[in-house]
């Protein structure tokens, strides 16, 4: 805590209340600036009763002191970095703006409420006459929040925001109008929880007391997440695959380039290879490689797994022959599945190499029948790599039972006909892709594959969409926004666009819809690869006049919970981090026990419906209506084309390249486009120095993984901490 006076700096008042805007969504509350009309609203009884409650606590001291005491505590709570500030003022001066001060408070995690009142007793908090501290605010028209006490001021405080707290601690706030009342009277119930907390058990640790009713706490704990649906597994995707090819054998299954394989076709194929992956050792549990460009082998490939009754695994063909070694003795696969153009690329130590022949049917004459294997919920889908912290990669199994929760979800809510086409244009080592390469086969669908290489040229994709007439496909943002390029869309057949892996943006929606046919609809998806692809969704309007889009509500037999840093649920509008529990929840990450018990931890709350969380690390809030707004990452982790990349994993890459002595990698936006900087600190500098960085990166990562620019620092710049600046790396000389 510190009570600090501007002593008529030029600098502005610091902006206590950009802290707390988040009370009510920004662009559902008017703009808040001086010159509007105004509004009161005052606080009900259940503040006063939990403040008496609270007093008899703390009998020695005034009411209005608890009160403000308690308000300082509330609105650090709801700060994304644990601190308030706010303007002082006295109420006994008749120009009360002319006799401020900037209170500063800050809540340590092992503080109490007592101690609070020690020091606000001993002065750290007046209003009294706190002109005679120190110099006066300086002249400034509005403050964002100023807070007044006992009698109140004869001229009306020039502040966006005012609260006065009476004698007897009661609260009055001065607000807009456009605001509503409804908003302060939350804050006060809100208030009113906190001091109840308090009052029941003065020792507890501020960062653990109640700051929010249980009405609102049920609400996000419990409500929003009761989305218990029973759909039944019923042998899995591979029985509804199955069953699919049964009711409609000569329906057209997939497409790719000018081959159309019916249902029946496909099933067969599909039916002999697993079951020459069954004659392998393939079994649950089981890992298979697929080393393969976007194909019918591929898809063929990766449902031969399925029907196996093993996992399958996706590898990057562009992926250097390190990493790919790497990934292939982490899982141990015990067959790898690719094509002749690419078997060379495998090394020869790996065992089990199947070539499929063009077309994916490894012997034509053999068994086509189902292998009438029993998929288990428990048994592993498929395994994907990701990026890693320390350099290395590590793998996140996913169980059916996730997989054909999201999958039976998704055709519940957004449908798809028998004339309906699927677009397969996402890499395969890209979660997305595994809705893409399932849904349509299990309702009875056509699934149209791309091009190798063709998810990247939109000229290629506005084509095959029209001549293919694909109605349901999937763009990153990023890609979106490229696509949105072309002077039209609306002969385009799409029914629905389906977006995530980055955050998607008012523009890039309505661009879509200016340009789309009447019927297109937008819809947002997010979700980690750590729960099966995605867990929320939303519905992007048409006409909307928030111009911020929602990541969504939960899906079926899903939950997210928005935390703080002590695991705690926050109210409505106050950011945190957004955790994920239920069904779609992967098993963990492959032989890595250290990382899955980090990640993966049980639900501290006893009142929520699950009982097992991801720890996204993504920060996140609650829209008063339950939509979830994302605000980013609370680490060093960034989405390039939505690929989520470990920034760590390049630098580390960076350091082993010769005269490296240090690096920092960010992800730099321009043009709504993200590109990959280094910053380093070398011996060496210039074209031939970057270049060499580069080629240090390709030899470890993945192609899109290799820095677009290098640039070179004398030295980085430091925080007063001593830890790297790295909003100020932009702004360093360059070498």
């Amino acid at each position: 805590m510190d009570l600090k006076h501007m002593n008529g700096t030029p600098n502005p008042a610091p902006d206590p209340f950009s802290e707390i805007t988040r009370f009510w969504e920004a662009g559902q509350a008017a703009p808040l600036h001086g010159g509007e009309e105004r509004a009161e609203t005052k606080s009900g009884p259940g503040w006063q009763d939990a403040l008496a409650r609270l007093q008899k606590q703390f009998p020695d001291h005034r009411p209005s002191l608890i009160a403000a005491a308690v308000f300082s505590v509330y609105a650090a709570r709801v700060s994304e970095n644990r601190q308030t500030a706010f303007a002082v003022y006295s109420g006994r001066a008749q120009d009360a703006q002319s006799h401020g001060t900037v209170f500063e408070f800050g809540l340590a995690a092992d503080a109490t409420f007592a101690g609070v009142m020690e020091d606000f007793a001993g002065g750290a908090f007046s209003t009294e006459e706190p002109g005679s501290a120190g110099s006066a605010i300086p002249d400034r028209s509005t403050v964002p929040l100023a807070v007044t006490t006992g009698a109140r001021p004869q001229d009306a405080v020039s502040a966006d925001i005012h609260l006065h707290i009476e004698a007897d601690g009661s609260l009055i706030w001065g607000h807009p109008a456009a605001v509503g009342q409804a908003a302060f009277s939350q804050i006060c119930e809100r208030m009113a929880a906190l001091a109840a907390g308090i009052a029941e058990d003065p020792e507890r640790l501020l960062v653990h007391q109640p700051i929010m009713s249980a009405a609102e706490r049920t609400c996000v704990v419990q409500t929003w997440n009761a989305t218990d649906r029973a759909y039944g597994y019923d042998g899995g995707l591979v029985a509804m695959m199955e069953r699919a090819a049964a009711a409609s054998p000569d329906h057209p299954a997939l497409i790719f380039k000018e081959h159309t394989l019916s249902f029946a076709e496909f099933n067969a194929r599909v039916n002999r290879l697993a079951r020459l992956l069954r004659g392998k050792g393939v079994g649950p549990d089981t890992f298979v490689a697929l080393f393969m460009d976007r194909s019918l082998e591929m898809v063929i490939g990766l449902w031969a797994v399925l029907k196996a009754g093993g996992a399958y695994v996706p590898l990057n063909t562009e992926d250097p022959a390190a990493r790919l070694s790497e990934i292939l003795d982490d899982c141990k696969p015990v067959a790898v599945l690719t094509q002749a153009h690419l078997q060379e690329k495998i090394g020869p130590d790996v065992s089990n190499v199947i070539v499929l022949p063009e077309g994916g049917d490894p012997d034509p004459d053999a068994e086509a029948s189902n292998p009438g294997l029993e998929i288990k919920p428990q048994d592993l889908a498929y395994m994907i790599y990701t990026s890693g912290s320390t350099g290395k990669p590590k793998g996140v199994i996913v169980e059916h039972e996730a997989i054909h929760n999201r999958v039976v979800w998704m055709h519940e809510e957004y449908g798809l006909e028998p004339q309906d086409r699927v677009l397969q244009k996402t890499p395969y080592t890209f979660d997305v892709s595994v809705w893409e390469f399932l849904w349509p086969f299990v309702v009875g669908s056509t699934l149209v594959v791309a091009i190798p290489g063709g998810h990247m040229s939109i000229r290629y994709l506005q084509r095959v969409i029209k001549e293919a007439g694909v109605t349901h496909l999937h763009f990153v943002p990023s890609m979106l926004r490229l696509f949105l390029l072309a002077p039209s869309l609306s002969t385009l057949p799409i029914k629905k666009l389906f977006c995530s892996g980055e955050a998607l943006g008012f523009d890039l929606v309505q661009g879509f819809y200016e340009k789309a046919n009447d019927a297109a609809e937008v819809h947002n998806l997010y979700g980690p690869t750590e729960a099966a692809v995605d867990v929320s969704y939303y519905a992007c309007p048409r006409k909307a006049s928030d111009r911020t889009i929602p990541i969504g509500k939960p899906v079926s037999n899903t939950g997210l919970y928005v935390l703080d840093e002590h695991d705690q649920p926050v109210p409505v509008g106050v950011p945190g981090e957004l955790h994920i529990g239920g069904v779609q929840l992967a098993r963990g990450y492959w032989k890595r026990d250290d990382l899955t018990r980090q990640r993966f931890v049980p639900c501290p709350l006893a009142d929520a419906p699950h009982r097992r969380l991801y720890r996204t690390g993504d920060l996140a809030y609650f829209r008063p209506d339950g939509q979830i707004i994302y605000l980013g990452r609370n680490d060093f982790q960034v989405k390039i084309s939505g690929v989520r990349i470990e920034l760590g994993e390049i630098e580390a890459a960076v350091r082993s390249a010769d005269g490296v002595r240090d690096v920092v990698v960010v992800a730099e936006e321009n043009d709504g486009m993200k590109s990959l900087v280094a910053y380093v600190v070398s011996s060496d500098r210039g074209e031939e120095a970057a270049n060499r960085i580069k080629t240090a990166v390709m030899r470890t990562c993945p192609p899109f993984y290799v820095p677009q620019d290098v640039r070179f620092l004398a030295e980085m710049p430091l925080t007063v901490s001593g830890k790297i600046n790295r909003k100020a790396l932009k702004d360093q000389a360059r070498l």
